[in-house]
This record gives structure tokens, C-alpha cells and sequence, in this order.
């Protein structure tokens, strides 16, 4: 059997002596969390001329809400600059007229095939989402040690 104590007066006032170190970690792997999301984001963006992956960065800001509530958002995703950032995201369909590569324009004769989605976006949320429990777990673990463990009183005197 396994009894398990803890001591809630102590557990608070640890947490509140650590929240300076809370916040610091929570940043700090925020921050790591946005250039991997960056760097992953770079690297499966669909290449041209480069542009469009050049301009990928993140955009960092923050909200405190209330005295022990931090709240971080970031947006990363290409410059809105690159205002056909959507097309190899969501893909073109078919439309009048060809691009010839050669003269370097569209012309009217011909039809253009349209162009496969990339998701280049998609995949990189996707991946974040899945490192969320990761970067959490690490946080807590690693960056942190305000959970500490206390043996019961029976445990402590036999």
C-alpha cells in the first residue's frame, strides 16, 4: 500500500517563492518552442525564390493578466508582406490563361493546371500541438522544482 501525503500550506508557499522561476521557465521554453516552430516551418515551406521562406519568423507578444497569471501568444507564419503566402497553403485551382516561364508572365491561351496544397502551415501546427504535452512535462520537470515530495509522518518516525 502507498500513502500519499503532502503538505498544501508548504506546496503554496513554495509555488509562490518559485514564481519568479515559473515565469522565467515558461518563457524560456516558450521562446524555444517558437524557433523550433519557426525552423520546422522553414523547413517544408515550399521554395521558389526563397522569399516566401525568408520571410517566416515569429512575432512575439505578451499579456499579463492578474498578479500570478501570464498569459504568452506568438504568431509565427510568413511576413503578410508575401501576399501569396495563402496559394501553397491552400493550392490555386485551374484558371484561364499559362504562365510561360521563358517571357516570364501569363499569357491568355492555355489553361494554368492550378497547384497542389502544401499545407506547409497545417503541418507545422499539427507538430507544435503534439509538442505541447513535451514542452509542458519538460518545463515542470527540467526548469523547474516547486513539487516537492515530503514523506508522511508515519513514514518519517518507523
Amino acid at each position: 500500500m502507498i500513502e500519499i501525503y503532502t503538505n498544501a500550506a508548504m506546496l503554496a508557499r513554495t509555488i509562490k517563492m518559485r514564481m519568479p522561476v515559473l515565469e522565467q521557465a515558461t518563457r524560456d521554453e516558450f521562446d524555444d518552442l517558437c524557433n523550433i516552430s519557426v525552423a520546422y516551418m522553414r523547413s517544408i515551406a515550399p521554395v521558389h525564390t526563397g522569399r516566401l521562406r525568408n520571410s517566416i519568423s515569429v512575432r512575439k507578444q505578451s499579456f499579463i493578466q492578474g498578479t500570478n497569471h501570464i498569459q504568452l501568444r506568438a504568431v509565427v507564419g510568413p511576413d503578410e508582406l508575401v501576399h501569396y503566402w495563402m496559394h501553397p497553403e491552400q493550392g490555386t485551382q485551374p484558371s484561364p490563361g499559362a504562365y510561360i516561364k521563358a517571357l516570364d508572365r501569363r499569357v491568355k491561351q492555355g489553361i494554368h493546371p492550378g497547384t497542389p496544397a502544401q499545407r506547409y502551415i497545417e503541418r507545422t501546427e499539427s507538430r507544435v500541438q503534439s509538442m505541447l504535452p513535451i514542452t509542458a512535462s519538460k518545463m515542470v520537470s527540467n526548469k523547474t522544482r516547486v513539487w516537492r515530495t515530503t514523506k508522511s509522518p508515519k513514514a518519517q518516525r518507523g
